[in-house]
């Protein structure tokens, strides 16, 4: 692989997980996760990796791939469909596919979040 390949692939990689640190950074803010309701949900990750992750460029995406999926799921359907009145309103709403409890509360439940993320995925097709 010549030098200028090798310095592209590394700029995109970069680019790559400052768009997933925006996302989780911004996952993590709209469901009011403090870093230790942040590391439950990433399983495997501590507080100390997500302070990590969070000072840096996303590293966290190494830790639990899956997670990354279904957060930015989360994201990306419920920007594409609602606007962010109606994405405060649901967040806050109790909902009955989550055994009634708020996407906010639920989302820290283990495996919330993927309940969440394949519900709106299928809502969002």
């Amino acid at each position: 692989m010549s030098e200028k390949n090798n310095k592209n692939k590394i700029k995109l990689k970069e680019e790559f997980n400052i768009k997933i640190k925006d996302q989780i950074d911004f996952f993590r803010k709209f469901f009011k996760l403090n870093q230790k309701e942040l590391a439950g949900i990433f399983g495997s990750a501590s507080c100390k990796t997500i302070y990590n992750s969070e000072s840096t460029l996303g590293y966290i995406r190494t830790v639990n791939n899956e997670v990354c999926n279904a957060a930015c799921t989360i994201i990306n359907v419920l920007t594409d469909i609602f606007d962010e009145k109606t994405i405060k309103k649901w967040a806050k709403t109790p909902n009955p596919t989550l055994e009634g409890k708020t996407p906010q509360e639920y989302i820290k439940k283990s495996g919330g979040i993927f309940l969440i993320a394949q519900f709106l995925n299928i809502l969002g097709r």
